[in-house]
């Protein structure tokens, strides 16, 4: 979500509907349930700074069975660039420079 997010704002968006199959993430991120687990608090708190930045943003949880499409096209993603060395996710995405500029995956 973190990393989403920062791309819509390099991107200027200005609205964004976040949908995640994680009731606790969203219920975490909404306010309505407090983060417990303390290497978590980091990602609840740039999540909750970044969507401070947006004009308007809402958050919608999505049930696991109904996100079929989403599951295949994230094992797809991951499968295809598993052969990549690190560099895309060697940080942290609470950490600021944890985005690379990707100019050519291919």
């Amino acid at each position: 979500m973190i990393v989403g997010l920062r791309l819509d704002r390099l991107l200027n968006v200005e609205e964004v509907l976040v949908k995640g199959d994680s009731k606790l993430v969203i219920d975490q991120i909404r306010g309505n349930c407090k983060v417990k687990i303390e290497t978590l608090m980091k990602y609840h708190a740039k999540g909750v700074s970044i969507a401070q930045c947006f004009k308007r943003i809402a958050f919608e949880h999505i049930p696991r069975e109904k996100n079929e499409e989403a599951d295949r096209l994230s094992r797809l993603a991951t499968t295809y660039y598993s052969d990549l060395s690190k560099g895309i996710c060697d940080q942290p995405a609470y950490e600021e420079d944890s985005i690379l500029n990707i100019t050519d995956m291919t």
